[in-house]
């Protein structure tokens, strides 16, 4: 009969069905895998929303963090006013230490009016404790050698405004979580003192150091800012000084899209600027080497004599200026 024969064939493949299918959806699993970061290589850098994205004058903090984010109410504000002092304790010694080096006149040359230069400071979390008062003190130091130089200066920084996403995230999970969602956190960009701003104000430069702006770090976009801010300035010669201590994360972002996308993008922002060439970029890499993104890189690592990094970055000083003169 009919039915014999289809009931002799259909409890094989019910077996067969049974044994394969786990390998099977592994298989499919690891192929999804491997094709998914290919596929996202072949697709533009792109940002879920910036409407919840953060640029705050240092004077605003350290008491506009509760009200730009979520953490908060989460518990993660969790940075000691003790803390901070500490912070405050050691940058201020670390540069009190780089200025006794610094030679007397050793700026004063001829005025680069066509000059102006941005440092611009990542603050992850990686930067946390000493690391971060070594890079404030370095920061202030650069912004002092340039105004003995007579260069106009800004010194600005960036992180994200909130830990896991923040409203970005909520958003998209509000959304139904749409696949590969690109840059996927709340970007926080801060303005410690402007090129208009005739000094760098001791209270701005200490808000550097608060413990809870160190979160994320989204340079490229970071960098496209600070570039943008530059090119407003009426001067010729344009130079960014990045003080970072690696490649960028941010785990929200890096858990929806391919491992490379934040590097990718760093990579493609500074191939454009030298493309265009109107901005000269220079890092400073802070206890680690940045040769991977950057090309013209100054080492600063704590474990130098003082001396050392002092006489580094006089040295970087006076080559911006002779390129600008």
């Amino acid at each position: 009969m009919p039915g014999e024969h289809v009931e002799q064939f259909v409890l094989p493949a019910l077996v067969l069905l049974l044994l394969f299918a786990q390998p099977l959806l592994r298989l499919i699993k690891r192929w999804r895998l491997w094709l998914r970061p290919k596929l996202m290589r072949r697709k533009s850098y792109r940002v879920w929303s910036t409407a919840f994205d953060q640029i705050v004058d240092a004077a605003e903090l350290p008491d506009s963090l509760g009200k730009i984010s979520l953490d908060q109410e989460k518990g993660y504000l969790t940075g000691s006013d003790n803390d901070w002092l500490e912070s405050q304790r050691q940058a201020a010694g670390i540069y009190e230490s780089l200025a006794d080096r610094r030679p007397v006149n050793s700026f004063q040359t001829e005025k680069t009016d066509g000059l102006t230069a941005a440092i611009l400071v990542d603050q992850s979390g990686s930067m946390k404790g000493p690391r971060m008062a070594f890079t404030a003190a370095i920061a202030r130091y650069l912004v002092e050698g340039f105004a003995s130089s007579g260069v106009s200066s800004e010194l600005l920084g960036f992180s994200t405004a909130g830990w896991k996403g923040g409203f970005s995230r909520q958003n998209w999970l509000a959304n139904r979580r749409p696949a590969y969602p690109g840059r996927l956190c709340d970007l926080l960009h801060i303005v410690y003192k402007s090129a208009q701003d005739s000094e760098l104000s001791v209270g701005n430069w200490s808000k550097m150091l608060h413990p809870d702006l160190l979160r994320e770090n989204v340079v490229g976009e970071a960098i496209e800012w600070a570039c943008g801010r530059l090119r407003a300035r009426p001067e010729l010669r344009k130079t960014l000084i990045i003080l970072s201590d690696g490649a960028p994360v941010d785990d929200s972002t890096l858990s929806e899209n391919h491992a490379s996308v934040l590097l990718d993008h760093l990579l493609s922002v500074l191939a454009d600027i030298e493309t265009h060439g109107d901005v000269t970029i220079k890092a400073i890499g802070i206890d680690e080497d940045v040769k991977r993104a950057y090309q013209d890189v100054t080492m600063a690592n704590q474990d130098d004599e003082i001396a050392t990094t002092a006489a580094k970055l006089d040295n970087l000083v006076r080559e911006i200026c002779a390129a600008g003169s």
